[in-house]
């Protein structure tokens, strides 16, 4: 990760360069689209990626005034690129990285009892090490499961989406695990959480290919999980996902 060290220091540069890939603008336009209200905090920030290389800007005028627009340079295109290219190695191909996370988030607000019946969404070594105490049925398809089966349930909500074998939505699919858990069972649910982030918009729609930004926010986790009838429910928010525990 020498590039993020080096040539683009900090999330507001990053942000300024993805702005800057879709158009030249100048630095009000990106105060806006940013939600900077102050010059000095853009202005420095320009002025770094300026002595880089990474961008340029040119006098620009409007009938009497004259602006800098800013455009962003072949070398800051391809450091962009670069940066992006390492991020979705990072993000994409290691998702023993994503389920460790999982595994310690889930550890912090439910506890795992020996001999549970549990249903996990979530299939892989990790995973069937961490729950090897408990009786496991590890499946993705969730037609045709026997009605209150499992003691609990753990499952990332947008898993469907982000492997594309699950074309329904999220009350679809809470509703068919709602159906599969035990009276009084236990649904431990992950989802993304959505934020108006500029560089998680830009990952998900530009690298992942969504057409937006997936998840949700935490009060829209709440109102969903309640709307399918679970009851109980608390959301915690840990860095990028939202974690629900609810009741049957």
């Amino acid at each position: 990760m020498e590039l993020v060290n080096s040539a683009i220091r900090g999330n507001l540069q990053t942000k300024i360069m993805l702005l800057l890939r879709e158009e030249p603008m100048c630095g009000v336009e990106l105060m806006r689209r940013l939600n900077i209200s102050s010059p000095g905090t853009i202005y420095p920030a320009l002025h770094s990626l300026e002595e880089k290389g990474l961008i340029f800007h040119e006098g620009i005028r409007t009938g009497a005034a004259r602006k800098k627009v800013y455009r962003l340079t072949q070398k800051g295109a391809e450091e962009l690129n670069q940066l992006l290219s390492t991020w979705t190695r990072l993000t994409c191909c290691d998702w023993s990285a994503y389920i460790r996370r999982f595994i310690d988030v889930i550890d912090r607000y439910a506890s795992i009892e020996k001999g549970e019946k549990i249903l996990c969404t979530l299939d892989a070594e990790l995973t069937k090490e961490w729950l090897k105490e408990a009786e496991v049925t590890y499946r993705f398809d969730l037609e045709n499961l026997e009605p209150e089966s499992y003691d609990k349930i753990i499952s990332l909500i947008g898993v469907g989406t982000v492997m594309e074998r699950e074309k329904t939505d999220a009350i679809y699919y809470l509703s068919r695990l709602k159906r599969a858990l035990k009276r009084g069972g236990t649904l431990i649910a992950l989802e993304i959480e959505r934020t108006d982030n500029l560089w998680a918009e830009r990952y998900f729609v530009e690298i992942m290919g969504f057409r937006e930004h997936p998840g949700m926010t935490a009060d829209e986790f709440r109102e969903t999980l309640e709307k399918v009838g679970f009851r109980d429910v608390v959301v915690h928010s840990a860095g990028g996902l939202l974690v629900s525990v609810s009741a049957r």
